[in-house]
Order: structure tokens, then sequence, then C-alpha cells
């Protein structure tokens, strides 16, 4: 499980909740069945909404899950997910994490930054080659260049996007401001072009790292 998929999955459960909704209303209102539309529409609304409860619970614990294990490591701006572990080779995806209290701009950049130093000391850890991605726009990613290129470790930009589903609507970004920020701030949103995703590789044993 990764997010692109939990988001997918969320969409999905939308509309097909939509879908069921809207089917039972109409059934209802059609009486195409007579005296048993009434308990069609009530089948139809009741499973409905135990399909979006149950998802919600099910992401919501997913999610949890992901941040118990980067608070862990001591992150507190950085999500990291594993997507693969094999003896010679572990992958995580980075995410944002949505904060407890509201950052200003610089404290959001100094607290990533922080974290990515963080990551680079549990990598010495490993003797296995860890890759780490992440699907952001500019800022984000000029951070982590500046910062790896610093220790000397292998990167790579690439628009194929790892996590398509990363690129924010217009109400997307506004909302996603206001929880970071905590009040209306002018930050112009990223264009679709300005996303890509960045690969940091660490290997272990890399005497030069």
């Amino acid at each position: 499980m990764n997010m692109h998929r939990l988001r997918r999955w969320q969409k999905r459960d939308f509309i097909i909740t939509v879908g069921m909704i809207a089917t039972a209303i109409v059934l209802f209102h059609s009486q195409l069945l007579g005296e048993y539309s009434i308990y069609l529409f009530g089948g139809l609304f009741l499973s409905s909404l135990c399909l979006l409860l149950i998802g919600v619970g099910i992401r919501a614990y997913i999610k949890q899950k992901w941040t118990r294990k980067s608070l862990d490591l001591g992150m507190k701006c950085i999500m990291v997910i594993p997507i693969h572990e094999s003896p010679d080779e572990k992958r995580f995806e980075l995410h944002i994490m949505l904060p407890r209290k509201p950052y200003t701009k610089v404290q959001l950049l100094r607290e990533f930054i922080q974290d990515m130093e963080k990551l680079y000391r549990f990598a010495k850890k490993q003797t296995a080659t860890l890759v780490f991605i992440g699907t952001t726009h500019q800022v984000f990613r000029k951070a982590v260049r500046k910062t790896v290129e610093a220790w000397g470790l292998e990167w790579e930009e690439t628009d194929q996007l790892h996590d398509p589903t990363a690129i924010m609507s217009a109400f997307d970004w506004r909302m996603a401001l206001k929880r970071f920020y905590g009040k209306k701030v002018n930050i112009r949103r990223p264009p679709k072009e300005d996303w890509k995703t960045i690969i940091v590789q660490y290997k272990g044993g890399d005497s030069k790292c």
C-alpha cells in the first residue's frame, strides 16, 4: 500500500457511495418495485454509508500507522512509508505530514531539512541500499537537491510521477495552506508541470557517504 493507492481507494469509495445513494433515491421515487422500493432504498442507503465509514476507518488506521512509524524515526514533518523491502534494498515513499500546529514558511522548510538529516543518519546505520521517493513541487525538490548534494548522494528527477495524485486542485491547495499555516497566505499553486518525482539513493557501506 502507498499513498497513491490510498487516495485512489478513497476516490473510488466516494464514487461508489454517491452512485448507490443516487440509485436508491431514483428507485424510491420511481416506485418500480412498489411497496418493496422503501426496503431497497433503505438497504442501498445503509450499505453505502457502511462502505463509506468502513473505508474511512481503515484508511485512517493505515495513515496513523505510517505516522507512528515516522514519529518513531524522529520525523516532525516527513511521513516515511515503506513500499518495498529486500535484503539488498529498501524503498520508502516520502510525504509531508499534516502539522500539529501551524507553521510559518521558514519553519516548514527548516523542519523539512532537519527531517532529511535524520533520514540520512538513519540511512547510515543500514547495510542495504535505501531509496527515498517523493512526488512534489519545485520548492521541496530544491531543498532536497541542495541537501543531498552536500552529502554526496545520488539523486535524479523524473517527469514520470510516482504519485500522480499528489498534484493538488485549487481547492485542495487552499485547504492545505490553511492546515499548514493556519491563516490565509498568498502562495501560488504550482502548475501541473511543476510537479515531478525526485529519487534519492543511499548505498549502504558507501565510503563517500
